[in-house]
């Protein structure tokens, strides 16, 4: 499994999978399909299936087949406890995307909420490694 260039994008992301206009969202998309490893949780997948995009699954499970797709656990995203004196601005939801970002290996998000991005970029080192979140896919993202 290819775990060195993994990233978590955020469902507001994702969405637009088959359409995207601007041109760092389609490199992304190219990116994945090409090099990528998508991090991924059940909660993340339920709201990808919730934008109504048929082509999402079919990317997922291409990435899954090439081994490109790193699953993590329900409990495992629940028991990441550095996060506990940790003040979200995020809503609820986000948190377990969040701590999903925190647990994958590069600690990389694409996503257009404000408020996550805040909290992961604010977030201190995670195993030796800063986390970042971006609105624009750049070269942080894509490395």
């Amino acid at each position: 499994m290819n775990q060195t260039k993994d990233i978590v994008i955020d469902a507001n992301v994702m969405r637009l999978y088959d359409k995207p206009k601007d041109t760092s969202i389609k490199r992304l998309f190219l990116w994945l399909r090409k090099s990528g490893t998508l991090a991924c949780n059940r909660l993340l997948i339920a709201e990808y299936n919730r934008s109504s995009n048929p082509l999402i699954m079919t990317l997922i499970n291409e990435l899954q087949r090439d081994g490109r797709y790193n699953l993590f656990a329900n409990n495992t995203i629940y028991s990441f406890s550095m996060d506990t004196h940790f003040n979200y601005t995020c809503n609820r939801q986000d948190i377990s995307n969040a701590r999903l970002v925190f647990l994958s290996n590069r600690k990389r998000l694409v996503s257009f909420d404000k408020n996550l991005r805040k909290d992961i970029n604010s977030f201190p080192k995670v195993s030796g490694t800063k986390p970042c979140a971006c609105r624009v896919p750049n070269s942080c993202c894509l490395n």
